[in-house]
């Protein structure tokens, strides 16, 4: 039966394509607010110096837009075609045998040529390459908002640090640096363009997704269901509806009554017999969480399904008890929360680094090592593996887009 690993594996290179692009831009932001490089300028004079260079900022983020995301169309066809094969290639010996048995009748047509499936492939395809177009046009606007932000917060952080400096200076007669003024207002105003980071996606309710969190939710699900609807539409070309859901650790709580059970996918409720004998209740799918976005086979979810044959079948493996997989699940999120804190971490240094602040530079590392020693902490408390592929954040920055 195909697994969660299998698909992640497919969907993993447009993953990292935005999770680059996205963590570039940021360090390609910063790098026009390098504190080393500002000087005595005057506050007037650096606003109106910044603005200047937004034609420059624009041009250069397209240019990393399109180098970065200029292979997506192959690596989602690649990614579709991977995860629909997958599929065909692990159901087809089940049908055939059931059809050598009488059956199932099958169809002309051999599996990786299945037009049904082909079908879904396209319609896949179609829809992911939409989203991700529409994304880089956001990413991009997303890009030159927080710019022109880093500008107008370094001018208001600014303004609040010379009055509150006023005040110092006329109780105790110490003097600040105008620079060191500007230094201090210019790393809240990049630290708080880190902490909003880019916006990729907003959804109907108004909720602002990341690039990277966007496309890592919505390609790893379009993949997983090119592969749910290839198994589906290859049964269908045999004229079998019923299915079997996978068993898994950390099931989410709406997937998890369905672990195990069989379900018709016409909706056709009734009782059939497996290879033993023993009564099977057959469920609609419909009465499932099927078609909820946190439901079975919806965003996110690591169940497959496999052919259940009357008579041949059995069913394969037991849940975990409720209370076991409840622990199991709360502990996959908390990992899942550590690794978005170290990939956020190793960000915040990078960007650090990209401004020539030192003292962000030392307190941004030191930051990462702690967030380190938690998931460490969390891994021996567990026994859980530690996937260092999740905490993995790409921050190659070329020169030749800063030109």
């Amino acid at each position: 039966m195909l697994n969660i690993r299998e698909m992640e594996r497919f969907a993993q290179p447009l993953v990292e394509v935005y999770a680059h692009v996205t963590d570039v831009l940021l360090v390609h932001i910063a790098r026009h607010f390098n504190v080393k490089a500002t000087g005595n300028t005057g506050t007037f004079e650096w606003q109106v110096q910044k603005l200047a260079e937004l034609g420059q900022v624009t041009e250069e983020s397209r240019n990393i837009i399109a180098e970065l995301t200029g292979a997506n169309s192959g690596l989602l066809r690649e990614a579709l075609t991977q995860s629909m094969l997958a599929a065909l290639d692990d159901v087809e010996p089940e049908l055939k045998e059931a059809a050598k048995r009488g059956l199932l009748s099958a169809p002309d047509t051999e599996a990786r040529m299945s037009p049904g499936a082909l079908n879904v492939l396209q319609s896949y395809y179609d829809q992911a390459a939409e989203k991700m177009n529409l994304v880089n046009t956001v990413m991009l606007q997303s890009s030159l908002d927080q710019y022109r932000k880093v500008i107008s917060d370094t001018m208001f952080y600014e303004g609040q640090l010379e009055s509150a400096q006023r005040i110092l200076n006329e109780s105790t007669g110490e003097v600040l640096l105008g620079a060191s003024t500007h230094r201090e207002a210019v790393r809240k105003a990049v630290k708080r363009m880190a902490d909003d980071g880019l916006t990729g996606f907003v959804d109907r309710g108004g909720h602002h997704w990341s690039p990277e969190a966007y496309v890592s939710m919505d390609i790893r699900t379009t993949v997983t269901n090119t592969a749910h609807q290839s198994t589906w539409a290859r049964c269908d070309e045999y004229g079998l509806d019923l299915i079997m859901v996978s068993v898994k650790a950390a099931a989410r709580p709406l997937c998890y009554p369905w672990q195990g059970k069989v379900l018709s996918r016409d909706n056709r409720a009734r009782d059939v017999t497996d290879l033993d004998g023993n009564t099977i209740h057959v469920y609609a799918m419909s009465e499932s969480s099927y078609g909820e976005p946190a439901g079975l086979f919806g965003i996110n979810c690591g169940h497959f399904s496999s052919p259940f044959f009357p008579g041949m079948s059995k069913v394969r493996g037991e849940p975990e008890p409720e209370a076991v997989n409840a622990e199991q699940y709360a502990q996959s999120q908390r990992q899942r929360a550590l690794e978005r804190k170290i990939r956020r971490a190793k960000l915040d240094v990078a960007i650090a680094k990209a401004t020539g602040d030192d003292e962000a530079v030392r307190d941004a590392n030191r930051t990462l090592r702690a967030k380190q020693a938690d998931m460490r902490a969390f891994i021996d408390d567990t026994g859980r593996t530690r996937r260092y592929d999740r905490e993995y954040t790409p921050t190659e920055f070329k020169e030749e887009w800063a030109k």
